[in-house]
């Protein structure tokens, strides 16, 4: 009996014991309902958010003036939490919650509902990118995981080093998900602090999400782009087909070549040319829609927008003037192709420059400044090759050149011509060989 007592008793004290430590730990934590991204989060009490902080004019902020610009900055950056234990001199340990939306996101579910397969693969890429940025700023991967918490939660979670300010050694301890269609960010940073592993992953462990309700506007947005591109295809078809009709009825009877009555025709490379400036509208409209989803960034989307719009209108110019046949619009699509190239590269070496010298290397790491001169070479590419088309193709100089005689050859006659060319050089060849 004594035994029995004694064992209830000891229950008895362990759950009170573990009470009183569940309600002092309560008591030394205060929670933060991130309503934008649905995260409920808690953190030590004793550290100070920056961010609600400003909001609520806590007295212990007054170094963050103007706070409109500091609250500003948040907003624009998507940090929703930024807490830290000292806020007068550089913090310790710092705490920030970001969010970053974008189309991709959109389009996914949470990170917790795809299947092991296909999150163990995302992973890996995401990793491999993350930790070339990480690299590419001067920072130390030291380690990293795929860290699903007891309720479920999937966290990609990587460990890097550095000096920051002065050579202030800087642990990032980073856990990135993919909740409510935003990629969420929980940053623990350590400033000449060690880092506590304990203490990060009781945070993590104890964060919640609440759903919100499901942005379905892409998919809205999607299917009418879909619905818009088959009409646009419908209209091209009819329109190439009401051209050649056109075309048709002008040509001169008594023409008998075949190629030749071709070329005096809308078609061949001349329609496909047309085709890609009017499809180029489209993906223009795209990239401009695709700023305005977007945050942050301003002079970025900024550059972005005036480049989309200069490409809209020179595009639907083209379309335009491709149309007409005269000589004139050979000579003004080819200026037109020089300006879009011309502004394309100015733009993009803006943005370059802006990059630079914002220093900001964890946006703009080493595959921005690649993307961004690709758009330079893909353009000028593009360009040399309609150019040259524009002055070498006879099917341009016979189409637009109605009135005048074009020395146009048939394609028999080119045959016969290269293997004449073929055989004199084969008899040149025999004739040295001989003298020898």
């Amino acid at each position: 009996m004594k035994r029995e007592k004694l064992l209830k008793i000891s229950i008895i004290f362990s759950l009170i014991m573990l009470m009183i430590t569940s309600f002092v730990r309560a008591e030394n934590m205060q929670e933060y309902k991130l309503e934008d991204i649905g995260m409920n989060i808690s953190i030590d009490s004793s550290l100070i958010d920056i961010v609600s902080g400003l909001k609520n004019n806590d007295e212990r902020l007054t170094s963050y003036s103007p706070k409109e610009d500091y609250i500003n900055n948040f907003a624009k950056s998507g940090i929703l939490l930024d807490a830290v234990d000292k806020v007068n001199e550089t913090p310790s340990k710092e705490i920030l919650v970001m969010k970053q939306e974008g189309t991709t996101y959109l389009q996914m579910q949470d990170l917790n509902l795809y299947e092991q397969n296909s999150v163990n693969g995302y992973y890996s890429q995401f990793i491999q990118s993350v930790s070339s940025q990480a690299t590419e700023s001067g920072l130390t991967v030291k380690s990293n995981e795929l860290y699903r918490t007891q309720n479920g939660n999937v966290y990609f979670h990587i460990v890097t080093e550095g000096k920051i300010d002065d050579n202030l050694p800087v642990i990032f301890s980073t856990y990135y998900t993919i909740m409510n269609q935003k990629m969420e960010v929980i940053s623990i940073r350590y400033y000449n602090t060690p880092m506590d592993e304990t203490s990060e992953k009781s945070i993590i462990e104890n964060i919640t999400f609440d759903a919100l309700p499901r942005d379905n506007s892409y998919q809205e947005y999607t299917t009418i782009v879909y619905s818009i591109v088959g009409v646009i295809v419908a209209v091209f078809a009819i329109a190439v087909l009401i051209i050649r009709v056109k075309d048709k009825r002008k040509l001169d009877k008594s023409i008998t070549d075949k190629t030749l009555k071709s070329y005096k025709k809308f078609g061949g490379i001349l329609c496909f040319f047309w085709l890609i400036n009017a499809y180029q509208i489209l993906l223009r409209i795209i990239d401009i829609r695709n700023v305005f989803l977007t945050s942050g960034l301003e002079l970025y989307r900024t550059l972005v927008f005036v480049q989309s719009l200069v490409m809209i209108l020179i595009n639907i110019y083209l379309t335009i003037l491709i149309l007409k046949r005269n000589p004139k619009s050979v000579k003004k699509v080819k200026i037109a192709l020089k300006i879009n190239l011309a502004v394309t590269i100015i733009l993009t070496v803006i943005r370059i420059i802006a990059a630079a010298v914002s220093q900001n290397t964890e946006v703009y790491t080493s595959s921005y400044y690649t993307q961004e001169v690709s758009i330079i070479t893909s353009n000028l590419f593009y360009t040399v090759i309609w150019l040259v088309y524009l002055n070498f193709s006879q099917r341009v100089k016979i189409y637009y050149y109605i009135n005048e005689k074009i020395d146009y050859k048939t394609f028999g006659e080119k045959f016969m011509a290269i293997k004449l060319q073929i055989s004199n050089w084969f008899s040149k060849f025999k004739n040295k060989h001989k003298s020898k």
